[in-house]
């Protein structure tokens, strides 16, 4: 069983504890330690919580970090009520008040938007002389910052200097944080200054870039998201999908599509491999352009033949009829994805529509289009 924890294999633990116990092994205090640490790293609170009365029906006195394990798994599934419940449980038996679960418990409050009741377990934790860490201001800060309460945010960050005098020092996810509230509230200047105190203590990462290139590309400013993209590389800090993902998000919203395919085309010579949002991002550019030609030519990149060919049947119902070059990029689409049957079924139903096949249509037919060298025709 810890084997598959250090693996993890939290579930291949779980099993292995149902067939002791299934085969009459009597299992011991450890047993129980493991299993239900198991259980709350997937999560499963629910379980977790029934193999702590278990282990107490037992005799077995579960450890404050046994407690901390079951109330982070209820956290982060938004069972508070059972998270207080073990918290208020933990306490009469005796154990003190412990940054790790208060820190826990105040991130439950700021996910469903308390912050009212975080700030006063705060208040509560500080009061009873126990020093809150990095993650505890982390928590507040992002907290405030999802619901756009900006001002109290600043005002956690004025408490750096209480955080440098407990030996504790701010770190990029706090101001990555706020940076991403003030971007949500549109409040360029406030972000614009914590990004450049980012830089200057040198501890600004890609979460930081990518943090206010995306607000640019999104608002259509690309003249300063490129800027920043060179001072991104120039400082060593190399993009990453979502780097690219945003340019090209904000070149598809202008209608600039060679530029965007320029990106997409960089991003692979770079050796990024696209995702999702590239490809959709980028088709859904092409339709809006009116380049249909190029939106099922990202489709069949993307292996999403099926969803092309969904595009394409409704074109026929809108009186848009494909030309040969779009029945090609289909019918080399399903070779490469082994429906040969449908591809020559695409043949056919060219034929039938009038349409004469190019060279490049008997190329697909005969090599099987598997080369992935279906090439585009001049328009």
């Amino acid at each position: 069983m810890h084997v598959c924890l250090k693996k993890g294999q939290p579930m291949d633990a779980e099993g292995y504890f149902e067939e002791m116990k299934a085969c009459g092994v009597k299992l011991d205090f450890v047993a129980y330690i493991v299993v239900v640490q198991a259980a709350s790293i997937r999560p499963d609170s629910i379980k977790a919580c029934k193999l702590l009365k278990e282990m107490k029906i037992l005799g077995y006195a579960p450890g404050i970090i046994t407690y901390e394990n079951v109330i982070g798994a209820c956290v982060k599934q938004g069972h508070m009520e059972e998270a207080l419940h073990l918290r208020n449980v933990m306490l009469k038996h005796g154990y003190p008040l412990n940054v790790v679960v208060e820190t826990n418990i105040m991130k439950g409050f700021c996910l469903q938007g308390n912050l009212g009741n975080a700030f006063d377990l705060f208040s509560n934790m500080v009061k009873n002389g126990v020093e809150p860490n990095n993650v505890s201001y982390s928590v507040l800060i992002e907290g405030c910052c999802r619901v756009g309460n900006m001002e109290r945010a600043l005002r956690i960050v004025s408490k750096y200097l209480q955080m440098k005098q407990m030996g504790l020092s701010p770190n990029i996810f706090n101001l990555n944080s706020l940076i991403r509230g003030f971007l949500r509230n549109k409040r360029w200047s406030e972000a614009s200054k914590l990004f450049d105190e980012a830089v200057s203590s040198g501890i600004a990462n890609i979460f930081t870039y990518n943090n206010l290139i995306y607000w640019l590309c999104n608002e259509g400013s690309m003249r300063e998201a490129c800027d920043l993209w060179d001072k991104m590389l120039k400082s060593g800090v190399e993009p990453t999908v979502v780097s690219y993902n945003s340019l090209i998000l904000g070149y598809c919203k202008q209608g600039t599509m060679e530029i965007a395919a320029d990106v997409f085309s960089g991003m692979l010579q770079k050796g990024i491999k696209p995702n999702v949002i590239t490809y959709t991002t980028m088709i859904d550019g092409y339709f809006k352009k009116g380049d249909i030609k190029q939106a099922f030519e990202m489709y069949n990149q993307m292996g999403q033949i099926e969803n092309a060919r969904k595009i394409f049947d409704e074109m026929g119902r809108r009186n848009m009829f494909p030309d040969v070059s779009i029945y090609n990029l289909l019918i080399a689409g399903y070779f490469r994805g082994g429906n040969v049957d449908e591809a020559f079924q695409l043949h056919y139903e060219m034929l039938e529509r009038g349409l004469e096949p190019s060279a490049e249509t008997y190329d697909i037919l005969v090599n099987g289009g598997f080369d992935g060298n279906v090439s585009m025709p001049d328009t």
